[in-house]
């Protein structure tokens, strides 16, 4: 157990990685293995074992015969990022989705629904593969996880709004809709074992969607402090029962949770509370 004096002493932004949310530390594990894959395989060229040997020895190979003298790879491959750009646009989708999932979703489940993304991924590319569809070929990096995430997203959040660049105000769904275009208009260069485990990912996606089902009366806006908190309700029934449930406890709690997310960040609240914060915000129209 590592002591609270300890945490004192390291900066902010390692505290935020290291407790911070499952986002954080998933884009941390994807930056700091692309940095040690890049420069041991730079060792490895240097010593005469050719370019790209590390990543071979993680990618996810697409004889399946190969794969069975490699069984790890159907997990390390999802950390193998070979070009920048790509890890950077994979980074930032999940960066936008995981945030927005971590919401209804713990730490833990939703690092969770990103590694089972990935090894669904992983079995429809070597499914492909052992048909024959494609031979030789490597699968490498984090697409089927990050959709996997993304659908998820659009399937219990489908009304949430999230403010874009330029567009303004946009639907969670439809961002998600136009992600998944990109993905499989094979825009980053995938070829088919790629879209197939692009396919696994969304069905993944769709599987934790489903069973956790939507996520009613989410909004943004729930992590700002109501102004007037005795506004009108146009829908008597329905909205007079939310009324009562929000009591004076639940406006006390919340007061207590927004102050510490404005002084520390989302990050900085604990499982149970994001789950209080979560379940206060339901009550609220």
């Amino acid at each position: 157990m590592i002591s609270g004096s300890f945490k004192s002493f390291l900066p902010s932004g390692f505290r935020s990685i290291l407790w911070g949310s499952a986002t954080a530390r998933i884009i941390t594990v994807n930056c700091v293995a692309f940095l040690l894959i890049t420069i041991v395989n730079f060792i490895c060229s240097g010593m005469g074992y050719g370019s790209g040997a590390l990543t071979r020895w993680l990618a996810l190979p697409g004889d399946w015969r190969l794969f069975v003298t490699r069984p790890w790879t159907i997990i390390s491959y999802m950390i193998v990022n070979t070009d920048l750009l790509r890890l950077l646009f994979n980074m930032l989708w999940l960066l936008c989705f995981g945030r927005l999932l971590s919401l209804p979703f713990s730490a833990a489940r939703l690092t969770w629904l990103y590694i089972a993304g990935g090894l669904t991924g992983g079995v429809f590319y070597l499914v492909g593969a052992m048909a024959g569809f494609w031979t030789g070929a490597w699968l490498m990096g984090p697409s089927a996880s990050v959709i996997a995430v993304a659908v998820a997203v659009a399937l219990m959040l489908p009304g949430l709004e999230i403010n874009m660049l330029i567009i303004g105000r946009v639907k969670v769904v439809w961002v998600a809709v136009c992600v998944l275009l990109i993905y499989f208009l094979d825009i980053d260069g995938q070829n088919l074992g790629g879209n197939a485990a692009h396919a696994g990912g969304a069905i993944c996606g769709v599987v934790a969607g489903i069973s956790h089902g939507r996520v009613p009366r989410l909004r943004l806006r729930f992590l700002q402090k109501r102004t007037d908190k005795n506004h009108k309700r146009k829908n008597s029934s329905s909205n007079l029962k939310a009324q009562r449930d929000f009591t004076e406890e639940d406006n006390r709690r919340l007061d207590i949770i927004l102050d510490k997310v404005k002084r520390a960040g989302y990050g900085a609240l604990s499982d149970d509370e994001k789950r209080e914060l979560f379940d206060i915000s339901g009550r609220i129209k």
